[in-house]
């Protein structure tokens, strides 16, 4: 278990939290997150903790010198949209190349590429899985090329705090005015 003697917060992503601490969420998976919180800290930090319940999975474990370990798996956001639909129908041409079942969204979105020149524009989600995003454009997007897209994230926080979603990834299909990202990372943040 985490050692008695730490007095601080640790923080990791599931794969590099130590091994007793991952083995207490056998759901875990990368990009999860892990937190040990020491005793003498738990009031102060797990409310910080606790709040992301209402937008993705959230769970603990005390330990035996009373401090808390927390995991939460933020790709697993979508289960907690009510009215969410999964995606029925055929994928787009070829074979079906997506990893996840898919679910229709339509949150705002923001985006930019990391091309030069960058690409800033405004749209709309048309579906999303724990491994992508398929959003409209205001104008085709170069196929592999790395975007950032932020979206108004349907679900709150208590207290009626609004949330965005921040993702980072590549172009993987592209249209006129649609394209799909594969995830490589995401974050939930307050908007």
């Amino acid at each position: 278990m985490a050692p008695q003697s730490q007095k601080r917060v640790q923080v990791w992503s599931f794969g590099n939290a130590p091994p007793d601490l991952q083995e207490l969420f056998p759901q875990g998976r990368d990009p999860d997150w892990v937190v040990h919180v020491p005793q003498p800290d738990r009031s102060a930090i797990e409310p910080s903790l606790v709040q992301w319940q209402n937008v993705y999975p959230v769970a603990s474990q005390e330990l035996p010198d009373q401090s808390i370990v927390y995991w939460g798996a933020p790709r697993e956001a979508l289960q907690f949209i009510p009215e969410r639909k999964e995606v029925a129908g055929s994928p787009p041409a070829g074979a079906e190349r997506r990893a996840a079942p898919r679910v229709s969204i339509d949150c705002s979105v923001r985006y930019q590429t990391h091309a030069d020149p960058s690409r800033n524009g405004r749209g709309h989600t048309i579906d999303m899985s724990s491994t992508g995003v398929a959003f409209t454009t205001e104008s085709p997007l170069p196929e592999n090329t790395e975007v950032t897209l932020v979206l108004t994230w349907p679900v709150r926080l208590k207290g009626d705090i609004a949330v965005q979603l921040s993702v980072h990834g590549k172009v993987i299909r592209a249209a006129q005015t649609k394209a799909a990202v594969q995830l490589d990372a995401m974050s939930f943040e307050y908007a």
